[in-house]
């Protein structure tokens, strides 16, 4: 039985009002903190979305991590506290990034949205 649009509204504003994007360099199936990246001044970046609108909500504001150590990007990740915490969802990139010693990785806004079908 599908969920009622005040459950799934109410449960994007929950997840809207405390989430951490991470970034993985391996699938966060295999071990969620095992996978995350460390290091090099790396953090856990506060997401700002926008209104809960038809079962969906967007990030709308950029995230920027810099300063990074040298991976590769393979999967990002949001959690319900900056540190530690609890898996909230995991999304693999469409390609594979690279990231080279002290540089950075930038998500655009509107580039993540949570939904429920």
């Amino acid at each position: 039985m599908p969920f009622s649009d005040f459950v799934v509204n109410n449960v994007l504003r929950d997840i809207k009002d405390s989430c951490w994007v991470a970034l993985h360099f391996d699938s966060p199936d295999q071990g969620a903190y095992a996978s995350e990246l460390i290091g090099a001044g790396y953090e856990r970046l506060e997401a700002h979305f926008g209104t809960v609108s038809n079962r969906t909500v967007w990030v709308d504001e950029w995230l920027y991590w810099s300063g990074l150590a040298e991976t590769k990007i393979r999967y990002i990740t949001g959690w319900n506290q900056q540190y530690k915490g609890d898996l909230l969802f995991s999304c693999p990139l469409p390609a594979e990034s690279r990231v080279i010693t002290g540089a950075g990785f930038t998500i655009p806004a509107y580039s993540i949205a949570l939904s429920f079908d």
